[in-house]
């Protein structure tokens, strides 16, 4: 019984196995057929290619069809099934290409024949008829213009493209746009709906903004604009319809080449310079800051073509300019480019400082001529501050506080005293045999103030900076080191002590941060050989410099205002 048993599973595998391979054989066939042979050339027509095998998607070369067609989309799929009917299995694996075509031209067009694996389809003739005053090219519509036919080199163009789409259509399709001589961003679209000789419509406005980077002749190419037609849905999803197209006609339109009048090249429709400042011009204190800050906005241009503006002269006043910030706005109109300039101006002397006017040379597209953007001159009323108040008082001198240089003249007036080399001689005397002494007492003083006391653990920046501030007009240099190392710990993120000369690591102006360093290394000079000829208004001001940096690089993009309308609407 087990025997016989062995010996019928034995001849039903064998049967199988026969069968399978007798089902590969039959496989291989090529097969190519349409949904329609005749349409008109706002219509699509359906191409389905089956073989009779599982390959590759790639397996299929549809290069044949781009002579007379535009391929639209292609959807591959691969599918295995085996079956046993009557006793027989059928296997059944093949690889099915879902192509939308559309005809390029009217006439008579051929679908080639094609070949995968040596297999061949067959060929197909459509007949394509022209679609005017037809049905579908009422439903679908499309126009394009650029409102000019003429425009300068890096001249905003703005792109129209104007659809007309009847209720019932869907799946909307524009073809991509890729202008050769020109950058192409799209600005955004708007819509409407609207009843036309009783037909519901909608009319769609897409725009783009050209910059054309060269002179000459740019097309604007033809764009394909597809939709369907009669699609409906289910649980499964979409189910049939028609895909129909049509296509706008291409043009062409000339670039005129920069005029060289000047330089640099700056095209826009308009250009308006906005002036701020951070305090009172007209009591601006000497040794302290007053920002300004400058906004060029560019209607019709990006923000990168805006150049730089002029820098000042520094005469009579130091500057301390920041990096530039640019800002692309896109509007439904086009581009608004803005560059915005800060420069920190500090002034030693009291009285007027008039900062002259700055120009800004940019071409008017609408009027084809240069003209001027311009920032007009400021005058500053420049009040004594008190450091300087009591280094004038110091000076026994009949020169004028415009001329007057106090350092010098007190220099100048010991020398002239003729006690005053006798003082020195005891003074350094003295300090020879007090330095071993002083070297000890000096260490501590130095752990002292390194170590904060827990009491200033919560002294913020603003605190510390305005400690420092009174302790400098003191003229106290013991002092001012403490205050300079209290307020460099409060810039440390996690309240750990750091030195005084880390400080400088915000400066991003080598030459400025020299500058600190050897004030800095100065002051320590002076504490040790106890002198008090120190310059504290130079420091003071590198100090205002670095705390104007550090603020800047925290200063976030968000909090600049709102670019006000250059035009209303």
């Amino acid at each position: 019984m087990k025997k016989s048993t062995f010996l019928f599973r034995q001849t039903v595998t064998v049967a199988l196995t026969a069968l399978l391979l007798a089902s590969k054989v039959q496989a291989g066939n090529l097969a190519s057929i349409v949904n329609t042979n005749t349409i008109n050339t706002s219509e699509t027509v359906t191409l389905t290619v089956k073989y009779d095998e599982q390959v590759k998607s790639s397996s299929l070369n549809l290069d044949g069809l781009k002579k007379d067609f535009e391929i639209l989309g292609v959807r591959p799929q691969s599918s295995s099934s085996t079956s046993i009917s009557n006793g027989q299995v059928n296997n059944d694996e093949s690889t099915v290409w879902k192509v939308t075509l559309a005809a390029k031209r009217q006439g008579k067009l051929t679908i080639p024949s094609f070949s995968v694996n040596g297999d061949l389809s067959q060929e197909i003739v459509i007949d394509v008829n022209d679609n005017n005053n037809t049905a579908a090219q009422k439903e679908l519509q499309i126009s394009v213009s650029t409102g000019s036919d003429s425009a300068y080199e890096s001249q905003q163009l703005i792109l129209n493209l104007e659809l007309t789409v009847a209720q019932g259509l869907s799946g909307l399709g524009l073809s991509e746009i890729d202008i050769d001589g020109a950058e192409v961003k799209e600005l955004g679209q708007q819509s409407d709906q609207r009843i036309d000789n009783g037909v519901i419509r909608n009319f769609i406005t897409v725009r783009y903004a050209l910059f054309p980077t060269r002179s000459g002749t740019i097309t604007i190419p033809e764009i394909t604009l597809t939709a369907t037609k009669g699609r409906q849905r289910n649980f499964w999803g979409d189910v049939g319809g028609q895909r129909v197209i049509t296509r706008s006609t291409a043009f062409d339109v000339t670039i005129k080449p920069m005029d060289k009048t000047y330089s640099p090249w700056f095209p826009a429709k308009e250009v308006i310079i906005d002036s701020k400042w951070s305090g009172n011009t007209n009591s601006v204190v000497a040794g302290e800051p007053i920002t300004r800050t400058l906004t060029i906005s560019a209607l019709g241009q990006e923000a990168s073509a805006i150049p730089p503006l002029q820098r000042l002269t520094e005469n009579g006043f130091k500057s301390y300019k920041d990096q530039a910030s640019l800002d692309d706005k896109l509007t439904y109109k086009g581009f608004i480019g803005q560059r915005i300039e800060s420069e920190a101006i500090v002034v030693s002397s009291p009285g007027k400082l008039t900062l002259p006017a700055i120009t800004m040379k940019w071409w008017d597209t609408q009027n084809g001529v240069w003209k001027d953007a311009i920032v007009p001159e400021k005058t500053l009323t420049v009040l004594p501050g008190k450091s300087t108040t009591q280094d004038t008082n110091n000076v026994v001198s009949q020169t004028p506080l415009s001329t007057a240089n106090p350092t010098t003249t007190v220099v100048e007036t010991r020398y002239k005293t003729h006690w005053l080399w006798p003082f020195i001689s005891a003074l350094l005397l003295a300090l020879c045999f007090l330095q071993a002494y002083f070297l000890w007492k000096q260490k501590r003083s130095n752990n002292d103030e390194i170590q904060a006391p827990k009491s200033n653990n919560n002294v913020s920046e603003t605190q510390a900076w305005s400690q420092l501030q009174q302790t400098m007009k003191q003229d106290n240099l013991k002092l001012t080191r403490k205050a300079l190392h209290g307020w460099a710990k409060s810039l440390s993120t996690d309240n750990k002590p750091q030195s005084i000369t880390s400080i400088v690591k915000y400066l991003e102006d080598e030459s400025l941060k020299s500058q600190l360093t050897n004030s800095i290394t100065e002051l320590e000079s002076c504490l040790y050989k106890e002198q008090s000829a120190f310059d504290t208004n130079t420091l003071n001001e590198q100090l205002i410099a670095l705390r104007s940096t550090i603020q800047k690089k925290h200063k976030s993009k968000a909090n600049l205002n709102e670019l006000a309308p250059l035009y209303n609407n």
